[in-house]
């Protein structure tokens, strides 16, 4: 088994899975303010632009959402956690991969404890990591989180199914699509400390893109109130 291989094919999932986290960040918080922003609801109003508004909706939490699942892929040739689980979780790999993480901390007393530093730390943020995959993967606590946005994908957003397949046990709620979309975060978050000893907080992510929709929602408004290009003050009664 060649374990360098092995380490340079899950640090390419790895990026690949920030890289799509990242996009589901964007994807969300991009969505969030027109789904639950209720001044900006109050300012859209009864407007002609609100049908684009609701598509634009759509569109937002259709992309966050494959994006998200492109996380979880379990394609051959697609990036994909359970791969990724699947090696870190042989003991020689995990081995190989602390000896390149530890690298040249091999010499001197200080030297060794910052090698058992660096292996621990390793070794925790991949345990923290694969718990959270556990608890969506198969028959995980919830799985069936999973298995809702898996069958949501491959029957009306990935693909059109003329007869699609029904979702057996319960739905996922609003608020366990949240956890999961935090969930998928703190994994990734957990695997580039571990491969790469990338200090990412995804919250910095999110703060940008809340910022982002912050301004641009800030001035989106229908023709019925006031700030719009084609606002018409009511006439006063006589």
């Amino acid at each position: 088994m060649n374990h360098a291989k092995i380490i340079a094919e899950v640090e390419t999932q790895v990026n690949a899975a920030m890289e799509e986290a990242t996009r589901a960040i964007a994807f969300h918080e991009s969505w969030r303010p027109m789904a639950y922003d209720g001044e900006l609801h109050k300012r859209m109003g009864n407007s002609y632009a609100g049908g684009t508004f609701v598509v634009i909706r759509e569109a937002l939490r259709r992309e966050m959402l494959l994006a998200l699942l492109r996380v979880w892929d379990d394609q051959q040739k697609s990036l994909g956690l359970k791969r990724t689980f699947d090696a870190l979780r042989i003991p020689a790999v995990l081995n190989a991969l602390i000896v390149k993480r530890v690298g040249e901390h091999s010499g001197s007393a200080f030297d060794r404890i910052l090698a058992e530093h660096i292996a621990s730390s390793c070794v925790d943020y991949i345990n923290k990591a694969g718990e959270l995959f556990d608890r969506y993967w198969k028959r995980g606590e919830a799985s069936h989180v999973m298995q809702h946005l898996q069958v949501l994908r491959n029957t009306m957003l990935a693909h059109n199914q003329l007869a699609p397949q029904r979702i057996t046990g319960k739905d996922a709620t609003d608020d366990e699509i949240e956890a999961f979309y935090r969930d998928t975060r703190t994994i990734v978050e957990c695997l580039l400390h571990a491969m790469h000893a990338t200090a990412l907080d995804m919250n910095d992510t999110q703060g940008v893109y809340e910022t982002y929709a912050r301004y641009f929602f800030g001035a989106v408004r229908g023709e019925r109130t006031e700030g719009h290009p084609e606002y018409h003050r009511p006439m006063s009664p006589l």
